[in-house]
C-alpha cells in the first residue's frame, strides 16, 4: 500500500507567504483538506496527528504568532505546512509542529460575463455595485477607473449578461475591490455561431450504428452527433436535473431570440475511455457514464457539471475545441500512431480515440481549467450544492482503480479548487 501526497513544487500558495518556525523543511505542504474539529484536520488527504506537544503558528505577512489549542481554528482551504513524522502506510502525520496561513490581501486580475448581482455590504462606499464575474465577487465604486465599450454604456453595464475585465486587491473577505473595469457586450462572434450550427442535435437520439470510430476520430476530431446516449433513464434523470439546477438564472431568464442564451442539455454517453465530460458551444454536454459512477453524491456530480457550464458561459468551447482538433490530426495520427504500430496487443480503436481525446484536454490553458473551477463554485452554491465537495468530485474522478482517496495523490484541479475555497469562500 503506497500512499502519495502532492509535491511542494505543485503547490502554489499564493498571497500567503509561509515562514516556518522550523528551519527545515516540512513533511507536508499544501491544503487543509478536511476539518473535523479543530485538533483532527487532514493536509492534502493525510492525516494530521496533534498532541499536547504540536506547536501552532498563523503565519502570514512574513510574520508569525503562536497559537494555543483553545484559538486554533482551522479551515478548508487554508495553506498550511506541517512537520514530524509522515506515516505512510497510515496515511498519516504525527505532527511536531503545524503552521497555518493566515488570509492576506493580493492583486486579482479577471475576465468573463457578470452572472449574478450580488448585496452590496451597508459599508460599502456610494454608487458601490457588487458583481459577480469569473468566479469572484467585484466591487465596482465611485472609485474605480470605468470604461465602456459601445452599446455597453454607463447605465446599462451594471447588470448580468455583460462581459468584465477587471483588476484589483481581493480582500480577505474573497471581494476584489476594482481599481479599474472595462465592459463590453456578451456578443457572440462569427467562429462560434459556426461551432454552434455545426454541432447542433439533439443528443438522446444518436444511434448506436453511427459510432464513430477510432481512426475517423484521430483524423477528424470528435464528432458530437455520432456520439450515442447511454440507455440508463434513471441515470440520465438524475443527470439533468442536476444540470438544470445549475444553469444561473440570467440564462434562463433571457428571451429564446436572444443570441447569448444558450440552450443547455445534458446526456450520458457510452465513452468510457474519456477522463471527463465534453461541453460544447451549443450547450451540449455530454457525460460519460463512468464519470457519474464515480462521484459519490449529487453534489460531486453538480461540481462536474457546473465545470462544463462554466466552460460554456465563458466561450471556452471555441478555444478547447481548436485545441482538439489540431492534437488529434497532428499528435495522434502523426508521432503518437507509431506507438500503436510497435505494439501489435493494442486495440487501435479506442486507444487512438482515448489519445485523442485525453490529449486534447492536457491541452488546454490552465488559466481556463481555473476559471472554470472559480465559476463552478459559483454555480454550485446558487443551486444550493455544497462548495467543499467540488475538489473531492475531482479527486474521486482521479481514483481509477478505486483505490481510495488516501491512497490517491490530490490532483491540479482539486489543489486550485482547495486554494479558491480558501481564498473566495472562507469567511471570517
Amino acid at each position: 500500500m503506497r500512499i502519495h501526497w502532492v509535491i511542494p513544487a505543485l503547490i502554489c500558495i499564493a498571497g500567503v507567504p509561509l515562514l516556518a518556525q522550523s528551519t527545515q523543511e516540512p513533511e507536508l505542504k499544501g491544503y487543509v483538506t478536511r476539518v473535523a474539529s479543530a485538533a483532527v484536520i487532514d493536509v492534502n488527504g493525510i492525516h494530521v496527528r496533534m498532541d499536547d506537544k504540536t506547536q501552532r503558528y498563523l503565519l502570514a505577512d512574513k510574520t508569525s504568532a503562536p497559537t494555543s489549542a483553545q484559538e486554533w481554528k482551522p479551515y478548508v482551504g487554508q495553506a498550511a505546512r506541517v512537520y514530524g513524522k509522515l506515516l505512510k502506510k497510515e496515511g498519516a502525520i504525527t505532527a511536531s509542529e503545524i503552521d497555518l496561513g493566515r488570509q492576506a490581501e493580493h492583486e486579482v486580475s479577471g475576465s468573463g460575463v457578470v452572472d449574478a448581482l450580488l448585496p452590496v455590504a451597508p459599508d460599502a462606499p456610494p454608487e458601490s455595485h457588487l458583481l459577480r464575474a469569473d468566479g469572484y465577487p467585484v466591487l465596482v465604486t465611485g472609485q474605480t477607473l470605468l470604461d465602456f465599450q459601445p452599446p455597453v454604456t454607463a447605465t446599462r453595464a451594471f447588470q448580468t449578461n455583460v462581459w468584465i475585465t477587471f483588476h484589483g486587491m481581493q480582500r480577505t473577505d474573497g471581494v476584489v475591490v476594482a481599481s479599474n473595469a472595462s465592459f463590453r457586450e456578451n456578443s457572440m462572434d462569427k467562429e462560434e455561431e459556426e461551432l454552434r450550427k455545426k454541432t447542433e442535435h439533439d443528443p438522446s437520439t444518436v444511434d448506436l450504428t453511427a459510432r464513430q470510430r477510432g481512426l475517423s476520430t484521430a483524423f477528424h476530431g470528435v464528432d458530437p452527433k455520432r456520439i450515442p446516449p447511454y440507455n440508463n433513464p434513471a441515470m440520465q434523470s438524475r443527470v439533468s436535473s442536476i444540470g438544470e439546477k445549475l444553469v444561473p438564472k440570467y440564462q434562463r431568464e433571457l428571451a429564446d431570440t436572444d443570441e447569448a442564451r444558450i440552450n443547455f442539455r445534458f446526456q450520458v454517453v457510452m465513452e468510457d475511455k474519456w477522463r471527463e465530460a465534453i461541453a460544447w458551444p451549443n450547450g451540449v454536454i455530454l457525460v460519460p457514464r463512468h464519470v457519474v459512477w464515480s462521484m459519490q453524491n449529487d453534489a460531486q456530480l453538480a461540481a462536474m457539471l457546473a465545470d462544463n457550464i462554466a466552460c460554456v458561459l465563458e466561450r471556452q468551447t471555441p478555444s478547447t475545441l481548436s485545441a482538439m482538433d489540431a492534437t488529434t490530426a497532428e499528435d495522434v495520427a502523426g508521432r503518437q500512431i507509431s506507438l500503436w504500430v510497435q505494439d501489435t496487443g493494442l486495440n487501435p480503436i479506442p486507444w487512438l480515440f482515448r489519445k485523442a481525446h485525453n490529449s486534447a484536454i492536457d491541452h488546454m490553458l490552465p488559466d481556463e481549467r481555473e476559471q472554470r473551477a472559480r465559476v463552478s463554485l459559483a454555480l454550485m452554491n446558487d443551486a444550493g450544492y455544497d462548495v467543499n465537495e467540488a475538489p473531492l468530485a475531482w479527486w474521486a474522478l482521479a481514483d481509477q482503480k478505486s483505490s481510495g482517496l488516501q491512497r490517491v495523490r490530490l490532483p491540479d484541479r482539486s489543489v486550485y479548487l482547495y486554494k479558491v475555497l480558501g481564498e473566495t469562500w472562507h469567511k471570517e
